[in-house]
């Protein structure tokens, strides 16, 4: 289906949520059983199509990265059929600070006369793709990238108690010094556990293995490393974004929550950092979210007015990380604030290796990956997350 097609799939469902919900809101009854069914549907079409675009979205930026390089590429021949037993190739991942902004740069290369298994500008295209795709938290979050593995100092300052003076005229100012504080970002490893493929199907397939490999590879470090940016505990692994954040409301109840304690949440966070506010939480909370009104009988939720636009919550847009709890006794359900205060560091990029001599035996060829990084709040006390935690029962 093209582009146009899902995005014209994905109004009239908007136009079907947005009908029934001013029906009830101008009758000022709930919804009967009919209207519940298109209700459900209607969010179930306009939510995949929303993913499906996400998709296309996402692939077109890697294409945008690869064709940059499309003449570097064609000089420097990257065959993975090629490659020697163990010998490690460098890529690295999209740079998303700012989230607009696409970086990328130029992989390790091999030449050599003979022809091979894999389409490899393919292999590292899907597995971009596939990162973005699962990264929640690295759609919002500020990422960098370093040469080296070294601890990262990542400083922090807390000047809000210090509001400054009143000078006398000809009188010498007061001194009041700022107190710096740091958070340490480190490289930890990721791996996307081994992935064997018999010599026979890498030179009979006729499907495009190279997406099948990058699809694999891509989505198991990403769901890997975006578990650990959400529930890291920080303890030899990166301090995920749950972690981090800071008490704001605590709901009433185990497994639901109203609209007065999500408005709650939104006033727990400090002002400046409501300004650049992104909610985050799972699906199973969205849908829950989506049916809540406010003290006027209007939804708090609005779907996304336009294609590619993402769904508001309270004026501010919103994240949907499955990594993130459902409402449940003491979990910690949703997320909001200001997380561009969240830092993401990667080493290098992702590592891809070839082991052609480990499972000769077999006549097999081994595919792994690694990425070292780490995530921590730039928190020195002001509190950039807060979250609502359901009940304890």
């Amino acid at each position: 289906m093209s582009i146009k097609a899902i995005q014209e799939e994905q109004s009239e469902a908007r136009n079907a949520i947005v009908q029934l919900r001013d029906t009830i809101s101008a009758e000022n009854r709930d919804f009967t059983t009919e209207e519940r069914t298109a209700w459900d549907e209607a969010n179930a079409s306009y939510d995949s199509c929303k993913s499906r675009l996400d998709v296309f979205k996402r692939a077109e930026a890697v294409a945008v990265v690869a064709s940059t390089h499309a003449e570097k590429q064609e000089r420097q021949a990257f065959d993975l059929r090629t490659m020697e037993g163990g010998k490690e190739y460098h890529f690295p991942l999209s740079r998303q600070v700012p989230r607009s902004e696409t970086e990328a740069r130029a992989h390790s290369t091999t030449t050599d006369s003979e022809g091979g298994y894999l389409v490899p500008t393919d292999l590292l295209n899907e597995i971009e793709v596939a990162l973005l795709a699962f990264g929640g938290v690295r759609e919002v979050a500020r990422v960098i990238r370093t040469e080296s593995g070294n601890q990262l100092d990542l400083p922090t300052v807390n000047d809000t108690g210090n509001p400054g003076s009143i000078a006398a005229e000809n009188g010498a100012v007061s001194e009041t010094d700022i107190t710096f504080g740091v958070k340490n970002l480190n490289a930890y490893k990721v791996s996307s556990d081994l992935v064997k493929i018999p010599f026979e199907l890498l030179q009979d397939s006729d499907f495009n293995l190279a997406q099948l490999l990058g699809e694999i590879l891509g989505e198991r470090i990403a769901r890997k490393a975006g578990a650990l940016y959400t529930t890291g505990t920080g303890s030899s692994q990166p301090n995920g974004v749950v972690t981090a954040s800071a008490a704001g409301v605590t709901a009433a109840g185990v497994a639901a929550i109203t609209a007065d304690e999500v408005i709650s949440v939104f006033h727990s966070l400090g002002r400046a950092y409501r300004r650049n506010g992104t909610w985050m939480f799972n699906d199973t909370t969205a849908q829950l979210l989506r049916k809540l009104k406010d003290s006027d009988n209007q939804y708090i939720w609005q779907p996304g007015l336009q294609a590619g636009q993402p769904d508001i919550l309270l004026g501010r847009p919103v994240v949907i990380n499955d990594d993130m709890a459902s409402p449940a006794a003491s979990a910690k359900s949703i997320l909001f604030g200001d997380f561009s205060r969240y830092w993401i560091r990667d080493v290098g990029g992702v590592r891809l290796r070839r082991l052609n001599e480990r499972f000769a035996d077999n006549d097999q060829i081994g595919f792994v990956g690694f990425l070292r990084t780490d995530g921590e709040l730039a928190n020195a006390g002001t509190n950039p997350l807060v979250n609502l935690t359901q009940a304890a029962s």
